[in-house]
This record gives C-alpha cells, sequence and structure tokens, in this order.
C-alpha cells in the first residue's frame, strides 16, 4: 500500500495542486487552459521492459 499511495501522491495529487494554485490566477485573467495528459502505457508497460509507474 505504501507504493500505491507513492503513485497516488506523485500523479495525482501534484495535478490537484497545481490547478489549485494556477487557476485562480486564469480566473482573474479572464484567460488560461489547464491541459492534463496520459498514456496507457503506464498501465501496460512496454515490450522488453517495464512500466515507469511501477
Amino acid at each position: 500500500m505504501d507504493e500505491f499511495d507513492r503513485i497516488m501522491r506523485t500523479n495525482v495529487r501534484s495535478a490537484y495542486v497545481f490547478t489549485k494554485y494556477v487557476v485562480p490566477t486564469m480566473i482573474k485573467q479572464h484567460d488560461g487552459q489547464v491541459i492534463m495528459t496520459s498514456s496507457i502505457t503506464g498501465t501496460i508497460g512496454q515490450a522488453g521492459g517495464v512500466s515507469l509507474y511501477m
């Protein structure tokens, strides 16, 4: 469970904290976009290697 918690802190919490602090400025400026990206590779890995998220 510690590994799961570490991964969630890195991937989910970082996205949340980023938007928490950036969005208020974007609202004041009436401009901006937040684009979150992800990859299926994070769940299936690559041939001959391991997933970087494991």
